[in-house]
Protein backbone atom coordinates (compact mmCIF):
# COMPACT_ATOMS: atom_id res chain seq x y z
CA UNK A 1 0.00 0.00 0.00
CA UNK A 2 3.07 2.34 0.97
CA UNK A 3 4.46 1.74 -3.02
CA UNK A 4 1.17 1.70 -4.66
CA UNK A 5 -0.65 4.97 -3.47
CA UNK A 6 -3.50 4.25 -6.86
CA UNK A 7 -5.00 1.15 -4.43
CA UNK A 8 -7.46 1.97 -2.23
CA UNK A 9 -7.60 -1.28 -0.77
CA UNK A 10 -5.86 -4.48 -0.66
CA UNK A 11 -7.44 -7.98 0.71
CA UNK A 12 -5.57 -11.49 1.35
CA UNK A 13 -6.51 -14.78 0.49
CA UNK A 14 -8.69 -16.53 2.61
CA UNK A 15 -8.63 -20.58 3.60
CA UNK A 16 -10.97 -22.46 5.68
CA UNK A 17 -10.15 -24.40 8.62
CA UNK A 18 -9.24 -27.47 6.20
CA UNK A 19 -7.25 -25.24 4.54
CA UNK A 20 -9.52 -24.76 1.12
CA UNK A 21 -9.79 -21.46 -0.90
CA UNK A 22 -12.49 -19.39 -0.35
CA UNK A 23 -13.64 -18.03 -3.43
CA UNK A 24 -15.91 -14.94 -1.70
CA UNK A 25 -12.34 -13.57 -0.55
CA UNK A 26 -11.96 -11.78 -4.45
CA UNK A 27 -14.84 -11.15 -6.27
CA UNK A 28 -16.31 -8.90 -8.98
CA UNK A 29 -19.57 -6.72 -8.58
CA UNK A 30 -22.58 -7.78 -8.87
CA UNK A 31 -24.79 -8.55 -11.78
CA UNK A 32 -28.23 -9.55 -13.17
CA UNK A 33 -26.75 -12.37 -14.58
CA UNK A 34 -24.95 -13.49 -10.68
CA UNK A 35 -28.79 -13.22 -9.33
CA UNK A 36 -29.74 -15.60 -11.98
CA UNK A 37 -27.08 -17.44 -11.16
CA UNK A 38 -27.30 -18.28 -7.85
CA UNK A 39 -31.53 -18.26 -7.02
CA UNK A 40 -31.46 -20.96 -9.94
CA UNK A 41 -27.79 -22.77 -8.60
CA UNK A 42 -26.57 -22.31 -12.09
CA UNK A 43 -23.27 -21.24 -10.90
CA UNK A 44 -23.14 -24.50 -8.92
CA UNK A 45 -23.34 -26.56 -12.31
CA UNK A 46 -21.00 -24.29 -14.41
CA UNK A 47 -18.74 -23.36 -11.70
CA UNK A 48 -15.66 -22.75 -14.12
CA UNK A 49 -18.25 -20.11 -16.18
CA UNK A 50 -17.05 -16.90 -17.11
CA UNK A 51 -21.20 -16.01 -17.16
CA UNK A 52 -22.47 -17.90 -14.37
CA UNK A 53 -18.84 -17.71 -11.94
CA UNK A 54 -18.27 -14.46 -12.56
CA UNK A 55 -19.57 -13.17 -8.65
CA UNK A 56 -17.13 -15.67 -7.38
CA UNK A 57 -14.67 -15.68 -10.29
CA UNK A 58 -14.91 -19.32 -9.54
CA UNK A 59 -13.64 -19.43 -13.44
CA UNK A 60 -9.92 -18.64 -11.65
CA UNK A 61 -7.82 -20.76 -8.57
CA UNK A 62 -7.22 -17.60 -6.73
CA UNK A 63 -3.62 -18.59 -5.92
CA UNK A 64 -2.14 -15.40 -7.85
CA UNK A 65 -2.05 -11.67 -7.01
CA UNK A 66 -4.89 -10.29 -9.23
CA UNK A 67 -6.91 -6.45 -9.27
CA UNK A 68 -10.39 -7.66 -8.26
CA UNK A 69 -13.63 -5.29 -7.87
CA UNK A 70 -13.74 -6.40 -4.32
CA UNK A 71 -11.67 -8.37 -1.52
CA UNK A 72 -14.06 -9.62 1.27
CA UNK A 73 -14.78 -7.78 4.00
CA UNK A 74 -13.65 -10.42 6.95
CA UNK A 75 -10.29 -8.84 5.94
CA UNK A 76 -9.47 -5.77 4.39
CA UNK A 77 -6.61 -3.28 4.62
CA UNK A 78 -8.29 0.34 3.90
CA UNK A 79 -6.51 3.46 3.87
CA UNK A 80 -7.23 6.11 6.49
CA UNK A 81 -7.08 8.67 3.43
CA UNK A 82 -10.32 6.69 1.62
CA UNK A 83 -12.33 6.28 5.10
CA UNK A 84 -12.09 9.70 4.87
CA UNK A 85 -12.98 10.47 1.36
CA UNK A 86 -16.16 8.24 1.25
CA UNK A 87 -16.95 7.22 4.66
CA UNK A 88 -17.76 4.20 6.36
CA UNK A 89 -19.71 1.57 6.23
CA UNK A 90 -23.05 1.62 4.75
CA UNK A 91 -25.65 0.75 7.55
CA UNK A 92 -28.45 0.34 4.91
CA UNK A 93 -26.55 -3.25 4.08
CA UNK A 94 -26.68 -4.82 7.44
CA UNK A 95 -24.94 -8.03 6.60
CA UNK A 96 -23.63 -9.74 3.63
CA UNK A 97 -22.77 -7.12 0.59
CA UNK A 98 -21.65 -4.55 3.19
CA UNK A 99 -18.19 -4.81 2.15
CA UNK A 100 -18.99 -5.03 -1.91
CA UNK A 101 -20.65 -1.92 -1.31
CA UNK A 102 -17.69 -0.45 0.12
CA UNK A 103 -15.51 -2.18 -2.72
CA UNK A 104 -17.82 -0.38 -5.45
CA UNK A 105 -17.85 2.71 -3.31
CA UNK A 106 -13.37 2.88 -3.46
CA UNK A 107 -13.26 2.23 -7.04
CA UNK A 108 -15.75 4.23 -7.76
CA UNK A 109 -13.25 7.05 -6.16
CA UNK A 110 -11.19 5.68 -8.81
CA UNK A 111 -8.65 3.72 -7.20
CA UNK A 112 -8.09 -0.41 -8.13
CA UNK A 113 -8.32 -2.85 -5.38
CA UNK A 114 -5.54 -5.45 -4.70
CA UNK A 115 -5.99 -9.56 -3.72
CA UNK A 116 -3.20 -10.87 -2.14
CA UNK A 117 -2.34 -14.44 -2.57
CA UNK A 118 0.60 -14.77 -0.73
CA UNK A 119 -0.90 -13.18 1.99
CA UNK A 120 -3.08 -15.97 3.87
CA UNK A 121 -5.89 -15.41 6.94
CA UNK A 122 -8.04 -18.20 8.21
CA UNK A 123 -11.67 -17.31 7.62
CA UNK A 124 -14.21 -19.21 9.95
CA UNK A 125 -16.93 -19.57 7.66
CA UNK A 126 -20.26 -17.92 9.26
CA UNK A 127 -18.73 -16.96 12.12
CA UNK A 128 -20.90 -14.06 12.57
CA UNK A 129 -24.01 -16.63 12.29
CA UNK A 130 -25.20 -19.56 14.45
CA UNK A 131 -25.88 -22.40 12.06
CA UNK A 132 -29.47 -23.43 13.25
CA UNK A 133 -31.68 -23.95 10.53
CA UNK A 134 -33.29 -20.69 11.73
CA UNK A 135 -30.14 -18.81 10.99
CA UNK A 136 -29.82 -19.91 7.88
CA UNK A 137 -32.88 -19.66 6.60
CA UNK A 138 -31.26 -15.70 7.76
CA UNK A 139 -28.75 -16.04 5.93
CA UNK A 140 -30.83 -16.99 2.67
CA UNK A 141 -33.10 -13.55 3.45
CA UNK A 142 -30.21 -11.56 4.28
CA UNK A 143 -28.36 -12.27 0.94
CA UNK A 144 -31.41 -11.73 -1.44
CA UNK A 145 -32.14 -8.96 0.32
CA UNK A 146 -28.44 -7.68 0.08
CA UNK A 147 -28.32 -8.32 -3.83
CA UNK A 148 -31.83 -6.04 -3.95
CA UNK A 149 -30.92 -3.09 -2.62
CA UNK A 150 -27.27 -3.40 -3.68
CA UNK A 151 -28.39 -2.81 -7.07
CA UNK A 152 -31.28 -0.62 -6.34
CA UNK A 153 -28.29 1.90 -5.05
CA UNK A 154 -25.62 1.24 -7.45
CA UNK A 155 -27.55 0.39 -10.87
CA UNK A 156 -31.13 1.90 -10.83
CA UNK A 157 -34.43 0.54 -9.12
CA UNK A 158 -35.43 -1.33 -12.61
CA UNK A 159 -32.37 -3.54 -11.70
CA UNK A 160 -33.73 -4.23 -8.14
CA UNK A 161 -36.98 -5.01 -9.96
CA UNK A 162 -35.55 -7.45 -12.19
CA UNK A 163 -33.73 -9.19 -9.27
CA UNK A 164 -36.83 -9.29 -6.86
CA UNK A 165 -38.44 -10.85 -9.91
CA UNK A 166 -36.10 -13.73 -10.68
CA UNK A 167 -35.30 -14.30 -6.89
CA UNK A 168 -39.51 -14.99 -6.71
CA UNK A 169 -39.48 -17.20 -10.30
CA UNK A 170 -36.48 -18.88 -8.76
CA UNK A 171 -38.29 -19.59 -5.33
CA UNK A 172 -41.48 -21.05 -7.08
CA UNK A 173 -39.68 -23.53 -9.12
CA UNK A 174 -37.26 -25.00 -6.33
CA UNK A 175 -40.67 -25.83 -4.36
CA UNK A 176 -42.28 -27.31 -7.41
CA UNK A 177 -39.20 -28.85 -8.92
CA UNK A 178 -38.23 -30.41 -5.43
CA UNK A 179 -41.74 -31.08 -4.24
CA UNK A 180 -41.56 -33.31 -7.19
CA UNK A 181 -38.59 -34.87 -6.68
CA UNK A 182 -39.36 -35.59 -2.91
CA UNK A 183 -42.72 -37.34 -4.09
CA UNK A 184 -41.14 -39.26 -6.82
CA UNK A 185 -38.10 -40.14 -4.52
CA UNK A 186 -39.28 -39.97 -0.82
CA UNK A 187 -35.83 -38.33 -0.06
CA UNK A 188 -35.78 -35.81 2.58
CA UNK A 189 -32.83 -34.46 1.97
CA UNK A 190 -34.93 -33.09 -0.93
CA UNK A 191 -37.31 -30.81 1.16
CA UNK A 192 -34.16 -28.47 2.14
CA UNK A 193 -33.87 -26.94 -1.39
CA UNK A 194 -37.78 -27.13 -1.41
CA UNK A 195 -38.03 -25.29 2.23
CA UNK A 196 -35.38 -22.69 0.77
CA UNK A 197 -37.77 -21.99 -2.37
CA UNK A 198 -40.13 -20.68 0.83
CA UNK A 199 -37.36 -18.78 2.22
CA UNK A 200 -36.77 -16.60 -0.92
CA UNK A 201 -40.27 -16.13 -1.49
CA UNK A 202 -40.62 -15.10 1.74
CA UNK A 203 -37.74 -12.31 1.77
CA UNK A 204 -38.90 -10.66 -1.24
CA UNK A 205 -42.37 -10.21 0.47
CA UNK A 206 -43.13 -6.49 -0.08
CA UNK A 207 -43.62 -6.17 3.77
CA UNK A 208 -40.38 -7.83 4.32
CA UNK A 209 -38.34 -5.98 1.76
CA UNK A 210 -39.93 -2.59 3.59
CA UNK A 211 -38.77 -4.03 7.31
CA UNK A 212 -35.23 -4.93 5.80
CA UNK A 213 -35.07 -1.56 4.48
CA UNK A 214 -36.10 0.06 7.66
CA UNK A 215 -34.01 -1.79 10.28
CA UNK A 216 -30.85 -1.48 8.02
Amino acid sequence: MKRHPDYGAVGPKLVSTEQKVWYEGARNLPRLVDVVGEAFMVRRLFPRSKVFGGLLMSYWDHESDRDVDCVQGACILVRKTVMEKIGVLDETLFMYFEDVDYCARIRQAGLKIKYLAGAVVLHVWQGSTNRSLDKQNRVIKLTYQAYYFFLKKHKSRIHAEIARAIVIGAGIFRIIFFTIVWFCSRDTKMLIPRDKGFVMLNSMRTREMKTAGNSQ
